[in-house]
Parts: C-alpha cells; sequence; structure tokens
C-alpha cells in the first residue's frame, strides 16, 4: 500500500492513503485503526480487519498483505 492509492470498507466508503500512512476519509485524517472506529462509531477496531483492497479474487482485508511477508 502507497501513498495515493484507496481502502475500503465492508459498506463501500473509500479512504485515501496519505503519504505520513494515515487515511483521509472526508476531512478527517487518522490510522487504519483509529479511522475504522470512528467510521463504526466505536471506541476501537482493527484496521487490518476492516479495511480493504481490491484484489483480482475482489475485495480482501489488508491483512492479507501482512500474511504475505
Amino acid at each position: 500500500i502507497k501513498a495515493g492509492d484507496w481502502l475500503y470498507t465492508p459498506d463501500g466508503k473509500k479512504a485515501k492513503v496519505l503519504s505520513d500512512g494515515l487515511l483521509k476519509v472526508g476531512a478527517h485524517k487518522a490510522s487504519i485503526h483509529q479511522m475504522a472506529a470512528y467510521l463504526q462509531h466505536r471506541n476501537v477496531s482493527n484496521g487490518w480487519l476492516y479495511w480493504q483492497i481490491k484484489t483480482k479474487k475482489g475485495f480482501e482485508p489488508i491483512d492479507i498483505l501482512r500474511r504475505k511477508k
């Protein structure tokens, strides 16, 4: 994942990856975990499992990227 990429939520929202690694949705900027919690109206959330990328198989959690290393 690099700056300028888009990440997607299970319900179809999207966030842009910024050069500092934060996500931006509207005017709100936060880490993958903080943004996931914010969008779900929760105190905490696991951003690795919440955020998705487009793959050849469709949408998959970004956690697959950590497991491939």
